[in-house]
């Protein structure tokens, strides 16, 4: 960090951070394992970090971005601080998560001065990113069920791992082809499956 600063009008602290010397002593392609030497550096990116004594914290810095010395291909090198969106940190992530579980997203998006479409992408982003690692395969007997979403009968077919106790997914609708189509796709050999009458 070379430079820490409050700007009281606006009630925020600004975190100005910059590579060490020797960032890219320790980093090597991923292709060919080559030596990495510092190309350029970006335009000044922000990152929304934890708040200090409650006033809003950002981290800025031009990141760095680096060049192999044998495929001469250009990498922008990845902060240890960056979440999965695109403009918080990891630490800033993990507390609207946590805040997520217990309110709904509008009134996170109050607390931490942000707005709830920010925060909606960044909670896909997590979504997207375990869903793609959730395993299934030992899923041997499946409940499902209906709730209401919205006004005017748009409902939603819950489906639930009942030994394991955890949601598996959500999908729109509540009829029986909804039920088939969704179990005969993931749960393939699947030896027990209990569902509630549908209508």
């Amino acid at each position: 960090m070379i430079d820490c600063r409050f700007q009281k009008e606006e009630g925020l602290v600004s975190l100005e951070i910059r590579e060490t010397p020797n960032l890219f002593g320790r980093l090597k392609c991923s292709k060919r394992s080559g030596k990495l030497v510092c190309h350029d550096h970006t335009e000044v990116l922000e990152w929304r970090h934890l708040n200090v004594f409650e006033h809003r914290c950002d981290i800025r810095c031009r990141l760095p971005r680096s060049k192999c010395a044998h495929c001469r291909e250009v990498h922008r090198v990845t902060p240890p601080w960056k979440g999965l969106s695109k403009h918080f940190t990891q630490a800033f992530e993990a507390y609207d998560l946590l805040l997520a579980r217990e309110m709904p997203m509008a009134r996170v998006a109050r607390l931490v001065g942000e707005s709830d479409t920010r925060l909606w992408r960044m909670m896909q982003t997590h979504v997207q990113g375990a869903r793609a690692k959730a395993d299934f395969s030992q899923v041997t007997c499946v409940g499902v069920d209906e709730m209401s979403i919205r006004k005017g009968r748009q409902y939603l077919s819950v489906f639930a791992d009942l030994v394991g106790k955890r949601v598996l997914f959500g999908t729109p609708g509540r009829d029986a082809r909804v039920s088939l189509r969704n179990l005969s796709g993931i749960w393939v050999g699947t030896t027990a499956i209990r569902t509630p009458s549908l209508k």
